[in-house]
């Protein structure tokens, strides 16, 4: 039974879940073995780290594949719970929607970047403030792939709704990413960690990949061909991830950030075709059918549907017919069932001629 669900795990999904427990054991391993001999820490407060698994500001320049490894590194059971859950269930979701390629290129954005990114802010930070702890601050965890993800959940299933502690409180998927990017950020500044730098530099690298560089197939229905690149629907701007009474003040902000971006040529600005053809419905993705608004999912679904009717007509048969009987009052006042003809089997009459109910009426105390 193990292996078979290992098996029916997809290959970019099984490699993150492999990578994330074997790194995290290593580093485990390592962390232990220097606190048995008595190396807990470093003068500054800073906990003891393993600086070619991690990233350490001032010493990643000379291991620099740390930009990677170090999102696949938990310090705790709990965030290796939370992480081994991600990995394997959202991984799979999204590798068999997308494709392996697809997802391990999200994968490697929402990686990469976000690490660059603290390890910047850290280095400036010290710049400006002269602590010594944000140069020896180890920066690991897969909290700014968790962030990500959320993102692209809310670009596909964005009006589904889940519920937590047994319907307690339902929320719906487009409120996730927000609500994490706050719970995460309060946590970092309680503990002085660096959760909150990942997790927002996480969650606008996946929306600025999302919005304008991934390619995608237009949905069904759609007569063109072409791949589509980003989503430029408003159901995902960014202004969508806040509350409503937000959203007119942060669209003023994005849209000046977005048209400085576009003059400066880091971004194409979306076409009106790009927008028909990739989102003919936007506003209501996944109101109607949840999950049901990117065109891998339709395709699939689409298929599946075809497959099913072909199984049903032969199953059923041609010979299949549909039949009514409505009951009906006589002049007399006494009951008769009208039996319509079959529906696929039309009576053959002459031209012109008009058939009388009353041949197809039998009166029930006749037919006794």
């Amino acid at each position: 039974m193990a292996s078979r669900f290992f098996i029916t795990i997809p290959p970019v999904t099984r490699t993150t879940v492999g990578v994330s427990m074997v790194s995290t054991l290593i580093v485990t391993v390592l962390r232990l073995r220097a606190y048995l001999n008595g190396d807990s820490g470093s003068s500054s407060g800073v906990p003891y780290s393993v600086p070619y698994m991690t990233i350490i500001p001032n010493r990643s320049i000379v291991y620099p594949w740390t930009l990677l490894i170090s999102s696949y590194v938990e310090t705790n059971i709990f965030a290796l719970l939370i992480s081994f859950g991600t990995f394997l269930y959202a991984g799979r979701y999204f590798e068999r929607a997308w494709n392996s390629k697809e997802y391990l290129k999200f994968l490697l954005i929402v990686t990469v970047i976000p690490n660059l990114c603290s390890m910047l802010f850290s280095l400036v930070a010290y710049g400006l403030t002269a602590k010594l702890s944000y140069l020896l601050m180890p920066i690991c965890g897969s909290i700014g792939i968790q962030a990500g993800i959320l993102v692209a959940f809310k670009q596909i299933v964005p009006e589904h709704t889940v519920n937590i502690f047994r319907s307690a409180f339902r929320m719906r998927v487009k409120h996730f990413p927000v609500l994490f990017v706050l719970v995460m950020s309060l946590a970092s500044f309680a503990s002085s960690s660096i959760s909150a730098q990942l997790t927002c530099f996480g969650f606008i690298s996946a929306w600025t990949y999302l919005r304008f560089y991934k390619r995608s197939m237009p949905d069904l229905g759609v007569p063109s061909a072409v791949q589509l690149k980003g989503d430029g629907s408003p159901a995902f701007s960014f202004a969508s991830f806040f509350p409503d009474a937000l959203q007119p003040s942060i669209s003023v902000i994005s849209d000046f950030v977005y048209h400085i971006l576009a003059l400066a040529r880091l971004c194409t600005p979306f076409e009106r075709r790009d927008l028909e053809n990739g989102n003919p419905r936007p506003d209501s993705r996944g109101a109607a059918q949840p999950g049901a608004a990117r065109a891998e999912a339709e395709r699939r679904r689409a298929l599946a549907l075809k497959t099913l009717d072909k199984k049903m007509d032969k199953h059923q048969g041609p010979s299949r017919q549909s039949s009514s009987e409505t009951p009906m009052l006589t002049t007399d006042g006494e009951e008769t069932t009208v039996i319509a003809p079959p529906l696929d089997s039309p009576v053959a009459t002459p031209r012109n001629e008009k058939i009388d109910p009353t041949s197809y009426a039998f009166n029930k105390e006749g037919s006794r």
